[in-house]
């Protein structure tokens, strides 16, 4: 039941999209939309993450199967195989950026171990390996217990571990794609990243201000709401660069940002490669 108005909802949204001007869009996006700006980050934890992540679960399943018997190139449940291209370009953005990144960090050797940190049910994995299908790599993802039970279910040849503890060191490269922006100590989060990693670091799909201190957003989505961070890029390269990521080496623009309300900066979302 839950996966049907999860589908409805992103199907309604997709049609007003594509009925609506793009300037009207962003103006109502900006104006009225499920992001707003909160002073500072919720003191005590209402669940709301856990409940997105199980909405999320449960609304992408279908769509994650198809993708993996080759019905699909996303996971986003949708009927239409290649609509991804008009609905979500960014998802095709990040997906060659990674294998970009994979590309250039597998080497010579054309092995790779990869750590995937919020990685979902391993739908990155899939995409690398049709992207580069020439590239050997070990993948692991680490995540919330309720996708890694099945992600081990849709895709067996991928570890999934639920703490980074369990996830270890030693890893080529450590993606964190629309991850880190959501826990409350960051920081922490991205020294251990960075300890895992013995070669680089991608951190994607995250909101940056040029100008601005980083500030708290509160989002609303799957039919709860959870905060968030939207970092100074300044900020940001120097805190992993000071916690052990190494050397920012390339910067990927991912496209435009969350539509906060009020905020005084509107925000971007880029992809850092540290090394």
């Amino acid at each position: 039941m839950k996966q049907g108005r999860v589908k409805l909802m992103v199907d309604s949204r997709r049609l007003l999209r594509n009925a609506v001007p793009p300037c009207l869009w962003d103006w109502a996006r900006a104006r009225f939309g499920g992001v707003r700006q909160v002073p500072g980050w919720p003191t005590a934890d209402a669940g709301g993450w856990t409940e997105a992540a199980a909405s999320a679960v449960e609304g992408y399943e279908e769509g994650v199967r198809r993708m993996i018997e080759g019905a699909a190139l996303s996971y986003l449940p949708t009927e239409e195989p290649v609509s991804w291209l008009h609905s979500d370009p960014q998802f095709h953005h990040r997906m060659v950026q990674l294998g970009l990144v994979a590309a250039r960090m597998g080497g010579e050797h054309g092995a790779l171990n990869i750590l995937d940190y919020g990685g979902g049910f391993g739908v990155h994995a899939l995409a690398l390996k049709r992207l580069l299908p020439w590239l050997r790599f070990q993948y692991t993802v680490c995540e919330l217990p309720a996708f890694c039970d099945l992600g081990r279910e849709l895709n067996p040849d991928i570890r999934f571990v639920s703490t980074l503890a369990d996830a270890g060191m030693g890893y080529d490269l450590v993606y964190a794609s629309s991850s880190v922006q959501y826990m409350r100590d960051w920081r922490r989060l991205l020294g251990d990243l960075s300890a895992a990693s013995s070669g680089g670091v991608f951190v994607t799909r995250t909101p940056f201000v040029l100008t601005r201190d980083t500030f708290v957003v509160m989002q609303r989505a799957y039919g709860t709401e959870y905060p968030g961070w939207v970092f100074n890029l300044r900020e940001f390269v120097q805190a992993a660069q000071e916690l052990g990521a190494g050397t920012q080496r390339e910067v990927f623009v991912n496209g435009r940002g969350l539509a906060v309300r009020g905020a005084s900066e509107p925000n971007v979302h880029l992809g850092l490669l540290f090394e």
